[in-house]
């Protein structure tokens, strides 16, 4: 029976009395006008005291009332008086509710409606509301509907008198609450009337969200949150009052009839935020006991609705549509329980669902249906409830491990997916429920615990069957977490997408951990999607973020790490495979890794934590070269085509970088020159860089400064490939010419780089000096040397032809004719290498093949093939770098002030200066290689740019033979004096300055004559040389063909300029006819030194001198 169909019924029973009809209840109020006070009585009664009582509105004398009871008293009342005293108080309680409604007082100037009612010795509003409660169970609604009105006044001018300066009192109204409700939690302890406490629960729910409804926007709560209002109606009396005696109606329906408390709580919900406040309350006042025995039964209750429709599967269908029904709602019920529970992350819950968790994960786990359902349950609340998912999921998280999900993948195993899952959802749908409801620290730790359980190996003893299942469900975890991330990833574009996600993050902070996913992309392929989908995810950020402030490029280091990792082709096209899914995002993100990271100090900083850093350069330049060949194979629809690794902004920067790795690779390899390994080892890293620049073919884009750099680091790899030639070595002499030919075809050619190479020139030949001793020995140690040595002391026994300074066709046999025998293939070159050693009989065959007496002489050989390599030009006639060679030579040895020299002075001045040209002619003979550069020079026609050294050369000679002329006049030039003079005119003879048949004559009688004579001989020789070289305006300034090649060549225009020479020559052989009488019928003949391409035979048998040693004697 309600409230409003008691004041119904009542009002009805007035009007058929004849009374007045009431407005809305109100008796009395006939016009819709409102009365603040009751109505004065009939003026016959008389006017009410302090003691009166309202009995049906009319005031009676305290007197007359006890006179009525005592005569009331004096019988025992019939059931009928007790009936019509039941009905008097509910009468009266209806006439109390009608005076006025108490939630119309949030209006503006209400008044109190009973706390104005005068006070008695008994209270009229609790005994009232006790009778009717005890005696008229019918009407407990009603009792309930007024204690709520006497609620809401009670608030509602407890708070407006702090509100405001008014002072209203309610005592009446607390007296009687209190009274009231200390009786109602007797009932509520008393156990027996579990259907009221529902009732009287639901009417409570109903009154707090009341409460919260009307005084919300109130001062005392306007804008407050739920903990706020839960304090300010805590400080309310009547509110307090009431939120006891909910404690002891929870704690009594808990115990006794926990799923209709949860439902009667569950309803009360639908107010919204009116509500939430007293599920705060409930959930800070639940006891522990209370959350873990609604766990327990939960359980137990999940367990038996598995095993009743499992064991009945052939039930009917009703009986089971039934089992399931009934089973809903009671787990509907808990669930909600829990789901407001965690909504206020209440720690009694989390702390007893991870205790059943681990409990039941540490019990043996068997193939029949477990007893215990713990890890069941809780992935059946998770799977029906987002906000229990997300109050766990993350403590869960860290009791991963493979034991554990082992155990409970074999438990789900026994049950059917549909009793755990919601309907026609699949285990992936709900790992994905799953990744959306972990944080972003969870989500990057799960990855870490999942990704050994995915794809590692396990033992079969303890997975058994359920391995694979275990691996498989952690590798769709891991999985989703990956889609999880590229979705956040193209959602959210911008540069604090990797500050948010946390997984992303871990990988860009942890570069072990970002080497260890490339490591995996490449070799577990069972993890190649999952890590190619981070990666990807880490570049797609990258590319996406505009800020220049970001501190890393994430992009350029995955890309610059896999090259560096990728191990052979293979692994390299699954690079190539990764780098086609983030090239529609970044069309240049390979250009921009090789830019911003691909240099050295860039590689160094990022293969700062690897152990093989050495390994990582081969890896790195080896696989840039595959790059650069695929990419210009590849046909124009492949995307490898457009890849962008050809025509790098940096490509000479890189190049430089190469050609370092190489330098250092080399360097290192010399230490351990013994191994057998070593042979192998040095032409796999020159041929690597070989290919690596035909690959990359940038020579037209390099930079000045690019191009030196890589120069001078080309002059010290050949020089160190120069430590490594030996006699058997071929494959090393095989890679040393094609990296030549490389350096040469791809970065210097001409005429675009003459400078740069001038700069090889320059950078070779100070490499080379450097350590000459060890490449090429020296004048004292070198068995060619001492062979020379040998020869000069007994050339004068040997026939003239022999010499090897004329062939069939009478033209010089000299070095050049050598070095083109020379040949690279490793097959054929211990056959074809020149062997340095005279032919003592006979002459040169036409196919000569030299033979190199030493791994000295044959490097020899190949410094002075390089040097013509690099300096031989497309024109024949074009001589400019050997002129530079020339000169670069001349200033090694004569200095940066050799330019002042290049001035042939007549002798008496020249010798002043014999100081200087001894110290030059020391240092010159002690290189072991600078006399045969010097040579080739001559054989170029180019030693008019190297004659202050050849100069110098020849000074300190004709000084030495000058010198002793003065202390031993008569006496013969030593041989040694002899053979150096051969040594510093043969340069002449070669540059075709100083004819070779009257070198011949010369050389014959310097050696017969005294010394006295010979340094005349000499002198007139050296105001010939004078005489016929050119000026320094003529050689530095006007560069003229003319200077360059027929400058000082013997001819007729140099006739005059050696008639002293020659009439000296005549004189001597004349004087000593007896020595050199065979020359006497030479000198008849006209042209016999007059012109050089005489062909006509010497007929006279002679023994010639020592003139020139072959170059490839040594």
């Amino acid at each position: 029976m309600s409230f409003r169909s008691a004041r119904g019924g009542i009002s009805n029973r007035r009007g058929q009395r004849g009374g007045t009809p009431t407005f809305l209840g109100h008796p009395g109020r006939n016009t819709p006008q409102h009365s603040q006070t009751p109505h004065i009585p009939p003026p016959l009664m008389a006017t009410p005291s302090a003691s009166a009582v309202l009995v049906d509105r009319y005031w009676i004398p305290k007197k007359d009332e006890d006179e009525r009871e005592k005569l009331a008293a004096g019988r025992q009342p019939t059931i009928f008086d007790r009936r019509k005293a039941s009905t008097m108080a509910v009468d009266f309680l209806v006439q109390l509710l009608s005076m006025g409604d108490a939630t119309t007082h949030y209006r503006e100037g209400a008044r109190p409606i009973w706390a104005s009612l005068p006070k008695n010795q008994k209270n009229p509003l609790s005994e009232t509301c006790l009778k009717v409660i005890h005696e008229v169970p019918s009407a407990w609604p009603l009792a309930l509907d007024f204690v709520c009105q006497l609620v809401h006044e009670a608030t509602h001018f407890t708070l407006l008198n702090r509100e405001s300066r008014t002072k209203n009192d309610i005592s009446v109204v607390d007296e009687a609450l209190h009274t009231i409700v200390a009786e109602l939690r007797t009932i509520v302890e008393g156990k027996k009337f579990s259907s009221r406490c529902l009732e009287l629960l639901g009417v409570l729910c109903n009154l707090f969200a009341d409460l919260c409804r009307c005084n919300r926007m109130r001062p005392s709560l306007h804008q407050m949150y739920v903990e706020g209002i839960l304090n300010v109606m805590k400080d309310i009396p009547a509110v307090k009052l009431m939120l006891d005696l909910l404690d002891e109606v929870l704690t009594y329906l808990l115990e006794e009839t926990p799923e209709a408390c949860t439902q009667t709580l569950i309803s009360a919900s639908k107010h919204g935020f009116n509500f939430e406040w007293i599920w705060f309350h409930v959930v800070l006042t639940f006891p522990s006991s209370i959350v873990q025995h609604l766990l327990w039964h939960g359980m137990q209750d999940f367990r038996a609705y598995v095993q009743t429709l499992t064991q009945c599967g052939q039930m009917n269908a009703a009986i089971f549509a039934k089992q399931h029904d009934e089973y809903h709602t009671k787990f509907t019920a808990i669930k909600d329980v829990f789901m407001f529970l965690a909504k206020r992350m209440n720690a009694e819950l989390k702390s007893c669902a991870l205790k059943m968790i681990k409990k039941n994960l540490e019990d043996r786990v068997t193939e029949k249906q477990p007893d215990d359902m713990s890890v069941l349950f809780m992935l059946r609340l998770i799977a029906y409830t987002r906000d229990i998912l997300d109050f766990l999921i993350n403590d869960i998280v860290n009791m991963v491990n493979y034991k554990n999900v082992l155990n409970a993948t074999r438990m789900a195993l026994t049950v059917d997916r549909k009793f755990i899952l919601q309907p026609n959802q699949t285990y992936i749908q709900f790992f994905t429920l799953v990744v959306q409801a972990l944080n972003n620290a969870q989500l990057s730790k799960l990855i870490t615990k999942l990704a050994p359980i995915a794809y590692a190996q396990h033992s079969d003893d303890l997975g058994g069957n359920c391995g694979a299942v275990v691996s498989d469900g952690a590798a769709a975890v891991l999985d989703e977490i990956a889609n999880s991330v590229l979705v956040k990833v193209h959602a959210e574009t911008g540069n604090r997408v990797i500050v948010d996600c946390h997984v992303l993050k871990k990988y860009t902070d942890d570069s072990d951990l970002l080497q260890k996913a490339i490591d995996m992309l490449f070799t577990v392929e069972k993890s190649r999607i999952f890590h190619m989908k981070l990666l990807h995810a880490l570049c797609l950020e990258n590319s996406s973020s505009s800020s220049s402030s970001c501190s890393q490029d994430i992009m350029s280091e995955v890309i610059m790490r896999c090259l560096c990792t990728a191990e052979d082709e293979k692994q390299l096209a699954i690079f190539v495979s990764f780098l086609e899914t983030v090239l529609p995002f970044s069309v240049d993100c390979l250009r921009k890794a090789v830019v911003t990271k691909g240099t050295k100090r860039e590689r160094k900083t990022l293969a700062s934590d690897f152990s093989d850093f050495k390994r990582k350069n081969l890896l790195w330049i080896r696989n840039l070269k595959t790059l650069l060949e695929w990419e210009r194979g590849a046909a124009d629809s492949q995307i490898m085509k457009y890849i962008g690794v050809s025509m790098m902004d940096n490509m000479g920067q890189i190049m430089s970088d190469v050609l370092s790795w190489a330098l250092d690779s080399l360097a290192e390899a010399y230490e351990r020159r013994e191994e057998h390994a070593t042979a192998q080892e040095v032409p796999s890293i020159v041929n690597l860089v070989t290919s690596f620049i035909f690959a990359s073919n940038h020579a037209a884009y390099l930079s000045n400064k690019d191009t030196y750099q890589i120069i001078a680091k080309t002059a010290g790899i050949l020089t160190l490939m120069l430590r490594y030639i030996g006699m058997e070595r071929f494959e090393v002499i095989d890679a040393y010419h094609s990296f030549l030919e490389c350096i040469m075809k791809f970065f210097l050619p001409l005429p675009t780089r003459m400078d740069q190479r001038t700069q090889l020139i320059i950078h070779l030949l100070s490499e080379v000096f450097e350590m000459s001793a060890e490449l090429f020995g020296s004048c004292r140690d070198l068995c060619a040397w001492e062979e020379e040595a040998q020869y000069a002391a007994g050339c004068e026994t040997v026939d003239f032809d022999i010499f090897g300074l004329f062939n069939g066709n009478n033209e010089p046999d000299d070095i050049m004719k050598q070095l083109e025998t020379l040949t690279t293939e490793s097959e054929r070159a211990s056959k074809v290498a020149h062997a340095g050693k005279l032919v003592k009989k006979g002459k040169a065959p036409k196919n000569r093949r030299f033979n190199p007496s030493s791994d000295e002489v044959l490097r020899r050989l190949i410094l002075l093939n390089t040097l013509k390599t690099i300096c031989t030009s497309s024109e024949r006639a074009e001589r400019t770098l050997f002129q530079r060679l020339a000169i670069e030579l001349t200033q090694r040895f004569c200095g940066d002030a050799a330019l002042s020299l290049y001035e042939w002075n007549e002798w008496e001045y020249e010798r002043e200066q014999i100081s200087k040209y001894v110290i030059i002619a020391k240092t010159f003979n002690e290189n072991g290689v600078a006399s045969d550069i010097l040579t080739f020079i001559a054989r170029e026609v180019s030693i008019w740019f190297a004659f202050p050294l050849v100069k110098a050369l020849l000074a300190v000679v004709i000084n030495d033979i000058e010198s002793k002329s003065s202390r031993q006049r008569n006496d013969r030039i030593r041989e040694e004096s002899v053979l150096q003079l051969d040594k510093s005119l043969s340069y002449f003879v070669r540059a075709l300055i100083l004819p070779t048949r009257l070198m011949c004559c010369t050389m014959k009688v310097v050696s017969r004559v005294t010394v006295h004579e010979a340094s005349v001989l000499l002198v007139n020789l050296w105001k010939y040389l004078a005489d016929v070289a050119p000026t320094h305006q003529a050689l530095m300034v006007d560069r003229t063909i003319t200077a360059v090649s027929d400058f000082g060549r013997f001819g007729p225009k140099t006739l005059k300029a050696a008639v002293p020479w020659k009439q000296t020559m005549i004189y001597l052989i004349q004087k000593y006819s007896k020595d050199l009488g065979h020359f006497v019928q030479l000198l008849k003949r006209e042209h016999f030194l007059a012109d050089e391409e005489d062909s006509d035979d010497w007929s006279i048998e002679y023994t010639p001198p020592f003139l020139f040693i072959p170059d490839m004697k040594r």
